[in-house]
């Protein structure tokens, strides 16, 4: 059983990836950032405005559980495998 323990809308500081469909949220980007613990450990993930608007619908349950990248079909978006060039900039800034 999974158990929420924070669920709330965030501005992105930093480059994240979408649980539910795999695409980048860019610094700037609104997000959802949820914590929970699914048996017995301490989960962090973060949802892009598409998967939230989309879960939002209940169309998406099938037993309560969403692996990573599971909406990418119903939303129809391809995953982005390989960061964007902003992202790797992003990311080189962070180490300075």
């Amino acid at each position: 059983m999974n158990s929420i323990l924070r669920l709330e809308t965030r501005v992105a500081l930093k480059p994240h990836r979408c649980w539910g469909c795999l695409q980048p949220i860019r610094p700037g980007d609104q997000y959802e950032f949820m914590a929970s613990v699914d048996m017995g450990s301490v989960c962090n993930s973060h949802w892009c405005m598409a998967c939230v608007e989309y879960m939002a619908t209940g169309d998406f349950y099938d037993d309560d559980l969403i692996s990573e990248g599971d909406l990418r079909e119903r939303l129809r978006v391809q995953p982005t495998i390989k960061p964007a060039a902003d992202d790797a900039a992003a990311k080189k800034t962070e180490r300075r």
